[in-house]
């Protein structure tokens, strides 16, 4: 026991050695998320398949939209519609009674 290095006091500062470090912890982001890639591929391939599943769903629901699909000419009223209509009628009786002439 006598070649172990005595615990530092609260005191004292503790002097980090980066020589001794592992490649692992001054690793670049890339590779450390490359790393938790290839040991968590089910996490990965479940995140993928969701935003796969999310984003078909958004296409389908955005071509499906009815609203873009119709133009912008506000709705004739039920009296308008009405009117309009009878008068399709009486022409079109006119247009009979004139061919029966």
């Amino acid at each position: 026991m006598s070649n172990e290095l005595p615990l530092p006091s609260p005191a004292q500062n503790v002097v980090l050695d980066t020589s001794k470090m592992t490649e692992q912890s001054s690793a670049s982001v890339w590779d450390r998320i490359t790393n938790w890639v290839s040991e968590n591929k089910a996490v990965v391939y479940t995140i993928a398949g969701v935003a796969v599943v999310v984003t078909g769903a958004g296409v389908v629901y955005y071509l499906n939209d009815n609203s873009k699909a119709t133009p912008s000419v506000p709705k004739k009223s039920k009296k308008q519609r009405r009117s309009e209509k009878k008068k399709a009628e009486e022409e079109k009786k006119a247009e009979t009674v004139k061919e029966g002439k």
